[in-house]
């Protein structure tokens, strides 16, 4: 497996843009800060790009990956991948965030009694001004990472 810093990786795929749309396939980024120049390297505008309470919280997403929003009250639900509840048979992630959101209506440990019924690879949660609560699927398939960059 070959490693490259950022310019090399830049470089490679400007003598190779077919493999442009492969770079972080199915990843997604949420931020504070919105991206000045999506068109560029690393997200060669194959991202879509989804803005919420003027800019607090952005959301880029891969075109190969699915995103859904559910807006409640003050709280945004999202659930980034796939999803579904075996125990209820529910397949639409739209209908999932619903329910989710209306259980966390009852308290948080409701709300979270209800994200477990889901299985799939998936990363879900909500926010609310600046503030993110998030988790993935309870075997951690869609890998998510987190941290503090400079102010956002």
């Amino acid at each position: 497996m070959a490693y490259y810093y950022p310019e090399e990786m830049k470089r490679v795929l400007d003598d190779y843009p077919e493999f442009r749309e492969s770079l972080y396939c199915r990843g997604f980024l949420i931020t504070g800060k919105k991206i000045e120049s999506p068109e560029a390297y690393p997200f060669y505008s194959g991202w879509t790009e989804h803005i919420f309470h003027g800019g607090e919280i952005c959301f880029y997403v891969h075109a190969l990956n699915n995103v859904f929003f559910y807006e409640r009250g003050e709280k945004t639900y999202f659930l980034i991948g796939h999803a579904y509840d075996p125990f209820h048979m529910i397949t639409d992630e739209n209908e999932l965030l619903k329910r989710m959101a209306e259980a966390g209506e009852n308290g948080i440990s409701a709300y979270w009694n209800e994200e477990s019924n889901l299985t799939g690879v998936f990363c879900t949660g909500f926010f609310t001004g600046k503030s993110i609560f998030f988790s993935t699927d309870c075997t951690g398939m869609q890998l998510v990472y987190y941290g503090a960059a400079g102010d956002s």
